[in-house]
């Protein structure tokens, strides 16, 4: 709901300059490269829940300040890059420490279902808050949209503060912030599924997710009404939805690696084959079908690696996840869209659903010569 707002108005005071929204983009999201190491470390040596209170602190003195320059008519591009940069922050700060408490809030046995009804949450919430705040925007204007988003923020940090959770802490407790990350970086190597899936994740990341900062560019590509980007986007919501539910069919968990590569082929073939999607219809089923694959893989992804680490080292091992996931996120968008500028879209994408398609088929050529009923945690990578 905010990052559309700040979007939003980035957009309509620089007649939506590509260079600014672009600059927009990377402010917002290059805080993951900054601290999400540092970020686990604070998981695993900080109560988490007052972690995750003190985070969305300061989201809501960042949005209370929007809606009182908003309202003083005192706004301006670079006051939206550097509130996107602030939230940004806060969000890198606090994620590590939000996903650890989703396992640790279950007893071990449904650390799996757990996980897969968070990520449900957070992709219904992808879909339905930018919907709501362009109700809202266009409602009452996007005063209105701020103001709903810091009662949000009220509620979430009263709850943060009044709920009682079980806290264990690692090593980091009293190492040294080095030493915390050799200690979780080990604890993380020594579990193969952990780093399967972080492959897996830093794939999608860097090449599969890469579709979604192009299209409104692949949009101009099937017709010539503005709208058209709008449908695409809400598709690529739809999708997710889709793909987290099909996470969640029932199938015993030893078989959730062979599930990753499998929805990772799928992603390689619909982001390829996007490039040379010239109709509306084609490019619906595959942006749908992209962000189906896209959320199938991540969600099994985060199910494995929240199942394979101890909970004394989890915020430490999520950091490294999340280096991987939102950190490599914008870099992918960025080689996309020089891939497009030198080659063309057919070729730039069918590059990245070929590293994607790489990526899935050296994962094959090990998983599938397992097997599946051994349990995972005891074999070698």
């Amino acid at each position: 709901m905010v990052i559309l707002t700040f979007q939003g108005m980035v957009a309509s005071q620089t007649d939506a300059d590509p260079m600014a929204l672009g600059l927009f983009y990377f402010a917002t999201l290059v805080p993951f490269l900054l601290v999400s190491l540092h970020a686990g470390v604070w998981a695993d040596r900080f109560d988490r829940l007052r972690l995750l209170a003190a985070s969305h602190l300061l989201i809501l003195a960042v949005s209370a300040s929007i809606v009182t320059l908003l309202l003083a008519g005192r706004t301006a591009p670079t006051t939206f890059m550097v509130s996107g940069f602030v939230f940004g922050l806060a969000l890198a700060a606090s994620q590590p420490a939000g996903q650890a408490l989703v396992a640790e809030s279950v007893p071990r046995g449904l650390t799996t279902t757990a996980v897969t009804l968070h990520s449900f949450g957070i992709t219904l919430s992808r879909f339905l808050g930018p919907a709501l705040a362009a109700i809202l925007i266009a409602a009452a204007g996007n005063s209105l949209t701020m103001v709903v988003h810091c009662v949000l923020c009220v509620a979430i940090v009263a709850l943060a503060l009044t709920t009682r959770a079980s806290q264990t802490r690692g090593s980091a407790v009293s190492s040294s912030f080095s030493q915390s990350i050799r200690s979780g970086a080990a604890h993380a190597t020594e579990r193969w599924p952990f780093m399967a899936s972080l492959m897996a994740v830093g794939a999608v990341s860097l090449f599969g997710s890469s579709y979604l900062s192009q299209i409104a560019s692949l949009a101009t590509l099937a017709t010539d009404d503005s709208t058209w980007f709008a449908v695409l986007m809400s598709a690529t919501g739809l999708g997710a939805i889709v793909g987290v539910v099909l996470a969640a069919v029932p199938m015993p968990t030893s078989w959730d690696l062979r599930r990753i590569c499998t929805s990772m082929l799928g992603l390689g073939l619909c982001v390829g084959a996007l490039g040379w999607a010239r109709s509306e219809p084609v490019q619906l089923v595959l942006v749908m079908a992209a962000a189906a694959c896209q959320f199938t893989t991540l969600t099994l992804c985060f199910r494995v690696i929240q199942g394979s680490i101890a909970n004394s080292h989890r915020g430490r091992v999520m950091s490294l996840n999340q280096l991987c996931y939102a950190g490599l996120i914008p870099v992918g968008g960025l080689l996309l869209g020089l891939s497009w500028a030198w080659v063309g879209p057919s070729a730039a994408f069918s590059s990245a659903g070929a590293f994607v398609i790489g990526a899935a088929t050296v994962l094959i050529l090990r998983v599938w010569s397992l097997d599946p009923r051994f349990p995972l945690e005891q074999r070698a990578f």
